[in-house]
C-alpha cells in the first residue's frame, strides 16, 4: 500500500498495531523524513505506546551506521556524494535488519560510527521476541528498499524548522555558524536530491506532519 495521504500521529501507530495484528510476525516500520523532521521524537513515542500496549519494539537509527567521514564526504559534488555515500545500508540491512525481521532474535557484534568522533566502535547486540522494528532516518524511502518494510511514514517538515532544530540540538558539536552551512551546502542539498530522485511522499503510506 501506497498514499500521499495525510494522517496523524495516533493514525500512525492504529495502523502498525493493526499490521503487526494481522501479520502475527516481526515487522519493519521505516520513519523517514529529512534531517531535524522529527524522526527520532516519533519513534520514541510510537515505542513507549507500543511498550505500554503490550508489544516489544526496538528503535533502530540509521545514524549508527554512517560511513567514516571520509567517505561520506567529499569536495568533490559534496551534496551527491553525500546522498550515495553517507550510510552503510547493505550492512544495515543485510546484517542486522532482515535477520532479525526474519527470525525475532539476534545475537550479533557490529561496528558502528559515532560520528562526532569518526570513530569506529563495536557493540553487541542480543535480542530476542522483537515484534517491530522502528527503523527511522533520511533516505530510507528508496524504491530499493520499499519491499524490506511492513509499513512506511514520511514525516514533513519545513526547512526552515528543521534548521531551527538542528542549530538547537547541535548533533554535531559544532558551532552555529559551522552547522549552517553543512546544512546548507551538504545535508539538506542531499536530501533534494532525495526528493526528486526517489520521491519518497509518494512511496509512504502516511505522511505525519510536524511543523509546530
Amino acid at each position: 500500500m501506497t498514499c500521499s495521504t495525510y494522517i496523524t500521529e495516533l493514525e500512525c501507530l492504529r495502523l502498525i498495531e493493526d499490521k503487526f495484528s494481522s501479520q502475527k510476525r516481526c515487522i519493519l516500520v521505516a520513519l523517514s523524513g529529512i534531517d531535524a523532521s522529527g524522526k527520532t521524537s516519533l519513534a520514541n513515542r510510537i515505542h513507549q505506546e507500543l511498550r505500554e500496549d503490550g508489544i516489544r519494539s526496538i528503535i533502530v537509527g540509521l545514524d549508527d551506521w554512517h560511513n567514516l567521514a571520509e567517505i561520506r564526504f567529499s569536495a568533490l559534488k559534496p551534496a551527491e556524494n553525500y546522498y550515495k555515500n553517507a550510510y552503510r545500508f547493505n550492512d544495515l540491512f543485510n546484517k542486522f535488519i532482515l535477520p532479525l525481521k526474519r527470525d525475532g532474535n539476534l545475537s550479533i557484534s557490529v561496528d558502528l560510527v559515532e560520528p562526532k568522533t569518526n570513530s569506529c566502535q563495536t557493540q553487541a547486540f542480543h535480542l530476542n521476541d522483537i515484534q517491530i522494528i522502528l527503523l527511522e532516518g533520511i533516505f530510507l524511502l528508496r524504491s530499493e528498499f520499499m519491499e524490506y518494510y511492513d509499513l512506511s511514514f514520511w514525516i514533513e517538515c519545513s526547512v526552515e524548522l528543521a534548521t531551527k532544530r538542528a542549530i538547537t540540538r547541535n548533533q554535531e558539536n559544532l558551532a552555529e555558524r559551522e552547522i549552517l552551512l553543512l546544512y546548507q551546502s551538504i545535508f539538506f542539498p542531499a536530501q533534494k536530491i532525495h526528493l526528486l530522485k526517489d520521491k519518497p511522499l509518494k512511496l509512504a503510506d502516511g505522511i505525519i506532519l510536524n511543523n509546530s
